[in-house]
Formats: structure tokens, sequence, C-alpha cells
């Protein structure tokens, strides 16, 4: 079924998505914890 594909499709594309965000996350936290708060 043509539905069934993409909706499989989209699923896909949100893990990813939600999985860059993750990863964006942890590197803004990183970030943020390597710069002085006094500065």
């Amino acid at each position: 079924m043509e539905l069934q594909r993409e909706l499989e499709t989209a699923s896909d594309s949100l893990k990813v998505v939600a999985d860059l965000e993750e990863k964006t996350v942890v590197v803004t936290v990183d970030l943020m914890e390597e710069v002085p708060l006094s500065s």
C-alpha cells in the first residue's frame, strides 16, 4: 500500500530529526559548559 510506505518514510524522518535535535542539545550543553560564566 502506498500510504503505508509514506507513513513509514515520515516516521523515519521524524526519528532522524529527533536524533539530530538530541545531538544538537548535547553539543550546545557541551559548549555552554566550556564557556566561563564570568566572561
